[in-house]
């Protein structure tokens, strides 16, 4: 059919090339390369190594930390816990961004959500306000003079 219609346009039909019979003979080294090449190392992603994390504390880390107090503080409910799980897969993924050295605007974004979440969970009465503490700890003593 291809054939014919070059003929009808007046022009010479392509030149068959052909084929190789079979397999190349190198082609069980070609096959160990390719798997070789497809194992990956633990710190590897399928587009590029992924550099480990720099020897200073990680948003991670300090997630973590953060979360750990208010848990300590019994001040964490259910919807806390459920921002806890976002918040340190968030940070681990900018802490790996910047661990190449440049962050992109999205992972600019994920970082002000990050530290604006933060912000929104609950704080503890205590150790924010050195004047409100000072009035807390001169109300217990007036309180106690005055039943004692």
């Amino acid at each position: 059919m291809v054939p014919a219609f070059f003929e009808m346009a007046g022009r010479q039909s392509p030149p068959h090339l052909p084929i190789p019979p079979g397999p190349p003979e190198n082609r069980a080294e070609i096959d160990q390369q390719r798997m070789k090449d497809e194992e990956m190392s633990p710190n590897q992603s399928e587009l590029f190594q992924i550099a480990p994390p720099d020897s200073g504390e990680s948003i991670e880390a300090a997630v973590k930390a953060a979360f750990d107090d208010l848990e300590a503080k019994e001040l964490l409910g259910p919807i806390e816990k459920a921002k806890r799980a976002a918040l340190v897969k968030a940070a681990q993924t900018i802490d790996q961004a910047l661990g190449f050295g440049r962050v992109s605007v999205a992972q600019a974004n994920v970082l002000k959500q990050i530290l604006e979440t933060l912000d929104s969970l609950p704080r503890p009465a205590e150790g924010t306000d050195r004047e409100l503490d000072a009035f807390d700890q001169a109300l217990a003593a007036l309180t106690s003079e005055a039943l004692a």
